[in-house]
């Protein structure tokens, strides 16, 4: 076989997207005969009335797959050669499919250079079979099996590193977790000791660590000068003595390029061909030197980070927006009565100093500091007439209060919040007895976050005037809150209510 385009292809996957996507890629590098198959018996049926060069085959389909598969595919069809795809793989599946006859390896998401270089070294393996007969029995002769099976092997690991890579940097929400999963992956990947990650600022002068993997916290928010070189950028060695022992080490370091300079890696970070950031990479473990086989994983962990770092920002923004446009429906219901003005910023800033009480993460206090402002969204819903009554409700009237916090619940559905967040919104009127709504939670069936809103809302309620009544001191109204302990509030926020309020002030009480 002298060109590729001879080639007569099985594309195997259970998604019609996959399906279409490999055979446009095979589209694009030549004219190819492509047949497809949405599952294992399917793809079983086609080899059985026809002779296939290659097949790409899914590992995770219904009906036979895996390694039962490509056995099934190789009895009928010793000659077709298999090039795995999939998003969920392993080192030990990756040998697996490999010892079970499968020639190479291609992780999802993959793009048209993955399908070409896969292509290539299956024509390379083709004309080498054809060339010298039986391959394998050549090399079993030569005392080469050896070689070929360390070879596959490598290769193997080094396929099954790239998806463990790949998949985790696919499932992170922000880019703060982004960078912190980014320097971690790279100790890990690297085998170093240390690894920090730099961004620079908007004038390109400096860049600044934002987080880091052994070389320690108090490094965070420190800056280190960017020299202009020709088009690009480099730091001083000296200005790393900080992060890692320099000696013997004397001028610059590029950082605009993939640069090692004895144990100091750096791999650039662009975005949209502009640079963004700096990998850092130190101090090998078992005092071993970083080779050149090092740097594949590297440049790939930071290309995905960089289409992963794109595609945060662009969601952060689409729902920074969308956020800012919720809040400002937020005001206008507040601008409605005056009594209730600022009513949600109070409690949102009252129910993250009780989380901090409370030891909770960064992340729960951050999703109150998301959604605590947007917990009585869904009163833009409700009649003005009843929002701004002057008296006591009547049952109907209640009732129809009553539903804000399912419509507040539907209104940002669709922003992607977590569980404990969309409860902030929907269960901040529930009760720890089971009597409160919309859906009649009890004790810690309540997510923690409404729980710790509740409290912070009752209490600003009670301090603030009303129409019907006057506000309440902090004093009285702790020692009705404390009355409701274990009946309508969760023990655990409303101990560290005390706690909370030391940090605010209150107007005194009218006389």
């Amino acid at each position: 076989m002298s060109s590729l385009e001879q080639l007569k292809i099985l594309v195997v996957d259970d998604e019609a997207t996959i399906r279409s996507l490999i055979r446009q890629l095979l589209e694009q590098l030549g004219q190819y005969e492509v047949l497809a198959a949405e599952n294992g018996q399917q793809a079983l049926d086609l080899v059985q009335k026809n002779t296939f060069d290659c097949a790409f085959v899914d590992l995770m389909m219904p009906g036979p797959c895996g390694t039962e598969l490509l056995d099934s595919i190789l009895r009928q069809s010793p000659n077709t050669y298999l090039i795995i795809i999939t998003g969920f793989a392993s080192m030990k599946a990756v040998i697996d499919t490999m010892r079970h006859g499968a020639l190479d390896f291609i992780p999802k998401p993959f793009a048209l250079d993955d399908i070409r270089l896969a292509l290539r070294r299956l024509l390379q393996k083709r004309q080498t079979t054809d060339r010298n007969g039986t391959a394998i029995e050549e090399a079993r002769q030569k005392g080469e099996v050896e070689k070929l099976n360390q070879a596959l092997e490598k290769r193997s690991k080094e396929q099954a590193v790239l998806c463990d890579i790949a998949d985790k940097l696919s499932h992170i929400g922000h880019t703060g977790e982004l960078c912190n999963r980014l320097v971690a992956l790279a100790t890990e990947v690297g085998e170093a000791e240390k690894s920090w990650f730099a961004v620079f600022d908007d004038s390109r002068t400096h860049l600044m660590t934002i987080a880091e993997r052994g070389i320690g916290t108090q490094h965070l928010g420190s800056r280190v000068t960017v020299n202009r070189v020709g088009g690009g950028f480099s730091v001083d060695l000296d200005d790393m003595a900080e992060f890692i022992a320099t000696q013997g080490l004397a001028g610059s370091i590029r950082v605009d390029t993939l640069q090692q300079c004895g144990e100091l890696v750096a791999v650039p970070i662009d975005i949209r061909n502009q640079p963004f950031g700096v990998l850092w990479i130190s101090s090998k473990k078992f005092h071993r030197s970083f080779e050149p086989e090092d740097q594949l994983p590297l440049r790939f962990m930071t290309e995905r980070a960089a289409l992963a770092i794109e595609n945060i920002a662009l969601y952060e923004n689409l729902r920074e927006n969308l956020l800012s446009t919720l809040h400002a429906l937020v005001s206008a219901i507040e601008a409605k009565d005056s009594y209730t003005e600022q009513h949600s910023k109070r409690v949102t800033e009252l129910a993250i100093e009780i989380a901090k009480v409370m030891n909770r993460t960064a992340e729960e206090i951050e999703s109150l500091r998301l959604c605590g402002a947007l917990h009585d969204i869904g009163k833009i819903g409700i009649h003005d007439r009843i929002l701004n009554k002057p008296g006591k409700l009547t049952e109907e009237e209640f009732a129809i209060i009553k539903r804000h916090p399912v419509i507040g619940d539907r209104i940002v559905q669709h922003l992607g919040l977590t569980p404990q967040e969309r409860a902030i919104v929907r269960n901040h009127h529930e009760r720890w007895d089971g009597k409160g709504y919309p859906d009649g939670l009890e004790g810690k069936e309540i997510p923690l976050l409404a729980r710790i809103l509740t409290v912070a809302d009752v209490f600003d309620a009670m301090t603030s005037d009303r129409t019907y009544r006057s506000a309440l001191s902090p004093e009285i109204t702790l020692d009705v809150l404390q009355k409701n302990r274990a009946t309508q509030f969760d023990p655990e926020p409303l101990d560290a209510l005390p706690g909370a309020l030391q940090k605010r002030s209150f107007p005194k009480p009218a006389a």
